[in-house]
Parts: structure tokens; C-alpha cells; sequence
């Protein structure tokens, strides 16, 4: 089974219906996230005030997210800073802890934030 670490930015892009995404949410494929993706997804819906929505990512994503290791989440902002040099964007703590996840993994970190266009390891959709 083929497998992508999904960020927040692909895990939100399917929930509001982006065609784009569709192939990448099928039963062919299994979806990996941490539980910091989805916690920042269920923040951005409840405050949309989409309480259902929330809820509902919670229940899908939240059993089976991973909890990062210390040594992850320290390594993770390190990485931050480094992104922040290669591509001149501001990249969040999560997204960093993500693409290093995904990375460690063996995994293509499935987004749409510019800040990891062209990056090794960056499976880039809009």
C-alpha cells in the first residue's frame, strides 16, 4: 500500500472538496499524519465556527495520527530555521516537524505550501 505523510495544508484541502487531492484520499492509499497537523486542522475549523467539521477530523485522523518523539520536535526547529533561509518563507513549527517526520519515514510529505515547492521528498500539489 502506498503511503504519504500528510500535512495540514492536504489534510484541509480535502476537507474543503479540492478536486486536486481527491487521488490521494482513496483506500489504495494510507494517510499518516501526526497529531499536530491534526490539532492545527481541528483549530482552523472551529475557528470557522465548523464545529461538525472539527469534530469529524478529529474522529477520522486523531486515532491513528503519530505522536512525535523529543528528539523530532527538537530536530523539527532546527529544520525551521533552516527552511526559512532556503526559501525565504516563514514555515511553521508543525509543517517543519512534518516534512522531517515524512522524511525520517521515508515518506513523500504531501502539500501545497509554496514553502516546500521543489524541496527533496515534497510531493507538490495545488
Amino acid at each position: 500500500m502506498k503511503k504519504y505523510f500528510y500535512d495540514s495544508y492536504a489534510l484541509m484541502e480535502f476537507y474543503e472538496g479540492k478536486s486536486s487531492y481527491f487521488p490521494y484520499f482513496s483506500k489504495e492509499l494510507e494517510v499518516v499524519t501526526c497529531n499536530y497537523n491534526v490539532s492545527e486542522v481541528y483549530g482552523k475549523l472551529l475557528s470557522r465556527n465548523d464545529l461538525e467539521g472539527a469534530k469529524k477530523i478529529a474522529e477520522v485522523f486523531m486515532p491513528d495520527s503519530l505522536i512525535p518523539s523529543n528528539e523530532a520536535l527538537l530536530g523539527a526547529q532546527r529544520l525551521k530555521l533552516e527552511l526559512r533561509e532556503l526559501s525565504g518563507k516563514s514555515v511553521s513549527l508543525i509543517d517543519s516537524l512534518g516534512y522531517l517526520m515524512a522524511k525520517s519515514m521515508r515518506l513523500k510529505f504531501l502539500t501545497g505550501d509554496d514553502a516546500f515547492k521543489g524541496l527533496k521528498n515534497v510531493e507538490f500539489v495545488k
